[in-house]
């Protein structure tokens, strides 16, 4: 389970260096493609950075 969350976060994190990127930040389509796919999977990431369990 721990290494989906992991997979989860690294995507998260990896979207956000995409946008900003000059050749995406420039591309509307992308980078609001690129926003919605982020937003949808913050929930997951607030809630592993807020668990008990979670060792970082």
């Amino acid at each position: 389970m721990f290494e989906k969350l992991e997979s989860i976060e690294k995507r998260y994190d990896e979207l956000g260096e995409l946008i900003t990127r000059p050749e995406v930040y420039n591309d509307f389509q992308q980078v609001q493609s690129l926003s919605q796919e982020r937003a949808g999977i913050e929930g997951s990431i607030s809630i592993n950075n807020t668990s008990p369990s979670a060792s970082r």
